[in-house]
């Protein structure tokens, strides 16, 4: 039987067992609220290594070999407090890229070896393959498997070796094609030397210069030389030559001059004396025919002993006096078939305008006449008026200079007698003449 409770408890004692109290509230009881798990924060040379890796790719080992270093660095710290230090995938990727970096620039030192000069990339080869050797080496000595043996070393030992025989090889080449187009060069400056052709000569030198080696700069300066000295022969002889001919051309021309002189000389004073006749006939033109001949034998004994002759001075001034007197009965024919063209230029005009452009227009025409006015127009181009010499006049030509023409007119006056070429444009008040010229 229970004893009843202490004297001063009011309330009914409830028993402790399970069924007295019911599951706690939530949030409430002795474990409190959920805690969310720590995340320990990023090791800063894991971060550094991924940046000094992603360099790498431009740097190489400069900042590749860092990376790498970085990263091994923050994985052991990750590795020896992990609850404090995290961000060992991080670290991981800075090392890779590291790695790759370091690979890409022994590939490039390789290379840039090998294509400087042969001994270079020799060198360089034999460092990768004692760095491929040594890492194998020493995991036999190690006697571990030899799957365990670091691939990014091997990697860079690797690319050390071909890269330096990929530039040898690429230097070879280059160098060999260097080498042809050198002897192809001078080869051709050679043929065209030989076929006097010294200009392309010296081109081909020029371009063998940007072609070969510096070794061959003294050879081919040298050359040069060869090429003036065979050009200063080649013109000393041929000057030689041509002289030769020359003081032979004058010696058969001096012998043939005197052989023929007699013959010559006969057969020009019958064309004179003809030429004569026929001019005293009114027949200008025949008779300018018939002294062309002997005005061309007269000069083809030019340069010859017969010029001293004095048969041959006295036919000379009697064709050339003969040949002024030609001439001027030959303008006066001519300035009076220009007179003719002025008036009948004019006349056609003046009765019907539409014959006169049938006739005329768009024809370039040369007449003769006398000087009117000489001015400009508003448009400040100068033209000039010529007429027959009729009080005043009207249609007369109205000549229309251009500017390159225009100093022509400069010395004619009112009345002068005058011949004009143009192109007839029409008729405006006056026969419009257009790129009128004055003929001498």
């Amino acid at each position: 039987m229970q004893n009843p409770p202490p004297s001063g408890y009011g309330y009914p004692q409830q028993g402790y067992g399970p069924q007295g109290y019911g599951p706690p509230p939530h949030g409430y009881g002795y474990g409190g609220p959920p805690q969310t798990p720590r995340i320990p924060p990023t090791h800063p040379y894991a971060t550094l290594a991924v940046v000094l890796g992603l360099f790498s790719f431009l740097t190489g080992p400069l900042t590749g070999v860092p990376a790498i270093l970085l990263a091994a660095r923050a994985l052991r710290d990750i590795t020896a407090a992990p609850e404090r230090l995290g961000g060992a995938s991080t670290a991981q990727a800075g090392r890779v890229l590291g790695w790759i970096g370091c690979t890409l620039g022994a590939l490039y030192a390789g290379s840039a070896s090998g294509r400087s000069s042969l001994a270079l990339g020799v060198l360089a080869g034999l460092v990768g393959v004692a760095g491929f050797a040594a890492t194998v080496i020493g995991r036999v000595q190690q006697k571990a498997p030899l799957a365990s043996i670091p691939l990014p070393s091997v990697a860079v030992a690797l690319a050390l070796t071909f890269g330096s025989i990929g530039g040898a090889s690429q230097a070879y080449t280059e160098a060999t094609e260097r080498a042809a187009a050198c002897m192809k060069a001078e080869g051709e400056a050679e043929a065209h030397a030989a076929k006097r052709d010294f200009n392309a000569a010296r081109a081909d030198v020029a371009l063998a210069k940007m072609k070969c080696d510096e070794g061959a700069a003294a050879r081919l300066a040298e050359r040069t030389q060869q090429i003036g000295a065979q050009e200063r022969a080649w013109k000393k002889a041929e000057d030689e030559r041509l002289e030769a001919q020359r003081v032979a051309d004058a010696k058969k021309k001096e012998a043939d001059a005197v052989a023929t002189w007699p013959a010559k000389s006969a057969a020009i004073a019958a064309a004179t004396r003809k030429a004569a006749g026929e001019l005293a006939n009114g027949k200008p033109v025949d008779a300018d025919r018939s002294l062309v001949g002997a005005e061309g034998t007269l000069s083809d004994l030019v340069g010859t002993s017969i010029v001293d002759d004095k048969a041959w001075k006295d036919l000379s001034t009697q064709v050339t006096a003969l040949r002024t007197r030609i001439d001027a009965q030959l303008a006066m024919r001519a300035f009076a078939a220009e007179e003719e063209m002025l008036r009948t230029l004019l006349a056609q005009y003046k009765n019907n305008e539409v014959r006169g452009d049938a006739q005329f227009k768009g024809r370039t025409v040369q007449f003769a006449g006398l000087v009117g006015d000489v001015k400009k127009d508003i448009l400040n181009h100068v033209f000039v008026t010529v007429g027959t010499g009729e009080w005043l006049q009207i249609p007369r030509v109205q000549c229309l200079f251009d500017d390159r023409s225009a100093s022509q007119t400069s010395s004619l006056n009112k009345g002068d007698r005058v011949r004009m070429r143009g192109t007839v444009k029409g008729l405006m008040m006056n026969v419009l003449v257009e790129g009128c010229e004055v003929v001498q």
